[in-house]
């Protein structure tokens, strides 16, 4: 159970304005159980780039912004913008900070959310430690900062959660190293020369892969000379656009293809797709192209 140990900033002077303005008291609460996990990335095996410090703080970030049970959440009430839900922000000091807040802006131009008033909120420290070999401890660090305010016309917030239900719902993403996932893209492109003719191969394409959707008017351009078109390639348990140009070549056709292959590295060792995948794709073009 998070435990109070500061008295409350501000006094009795701000807990009195507490119901007539934005005042707001801002209190130190100790977090219940400690939380150390290992992260152990594996080698990119298409890249070659090992894993960096600010590949691990965005991952660790967006792992919370991603699987917390309080999203974000912002919307008119006629009168200003109430929001609700928690807050991710990366520190140059390799700290993450999280912020389940409860609270209104004048504007939704204002995205200072740590920095208004209007709000009551329980936040967070998260320390991610030196990444070195692709490896890494996260931990939560013991304090937790609790503020309780009022909105912009003098109301008494609540808080969004009671702090005990943050916390755990804070260790049970940080603990699950699966969550905790680095995202990286890789451009492949190629060419296949093929016997047949440029009619044939490109419906070779759309027979055996399917075109791929786009939003309208998206779509690659044909002309008379060169055709060109995007299907479905499946890599790993992603379904990407495979951009496929074929034109006429000396007694046959020459085939151009390029794709985005995203790919991830978990903390829990996981990697998918990797390298081996992404060379039976190629195979598979090949395959299509001379079917």
């Amino acid at each position: 159970m998070v435990k109070n140990s500061l008295v409350l900033l501000g006094g009795a002077a701000c807990a009195a304005a507490l119901l007539l303005s934005g005042c707001a008291q801002t209190s130190q609460a100790t977090i219940s159980s400690t939380l150390n996990t290992p992260l152990r990335f594996p080698a990119d095996s298409i890249s070659g780039s090992p894993v960096s410090q600010s590949d691990v703080n965005r991952a660790v970030a967006e792992a919370i912004a991603r699987d917390t049970r309080y999203p974000f959440r912002q919307s008119w009430n006629g009168n200003f913008y109430v929001f609700h839900g928690a807050y991710v922000t990366q520190k140059p000091d390799n700290h993450v900070v999280v912020t389940y807040a409860h609270g209104n802006n004048m504007s939704p131009s204002q995205l200072g959310y740590q920095t208004t008033k209007y709000q009551s909120n329980a936040a967070f420290s998260v320390r991610v430690g030196e990444v070195r070999n692709n490896t890494a401890i996260i931990s939560l660090e013991p304090n937790v900062s609790v503020t309780r305010g009022t909105d912009a016309i003098g109301i008494p917030l609540s808080a969004l959660a009671p702090t005990p239900a943050l916390e755990s719902e804070l260790h049970d993403v940080l603990s699950n190293p699966d969550r905790i996932i680095v995202r990286r893209q890789t451009h492949v492109e190629g060419e296949i020369n093929v016997a047949f003719n440029s009619e044939s191969t490109y419906a070779n394409f759309m027979r055996k892969l399917g075109k791929y959707s786009f939003a309208r008017g998206d779509e690659p351009k044909t002309n008379d000379i060169e055709k060109s078109g995007a299907y479905k390639l499946t890599i790993g348990v992603e379904t990407i656009p495979l951009f496929v140009d074929v034109v006429p070549y000396r007694n046959g056709s020459k085939v151009m293809y390029k794709m985005d292959v995203p790919y991830m590295l978990s903390a829990s060792g996981a990697a998918s797709p990797r390298q081996g995948d992404i060379d039976e794709a190629k195979k598979q073009i090949a395959r299509v192209a001379n079917d």
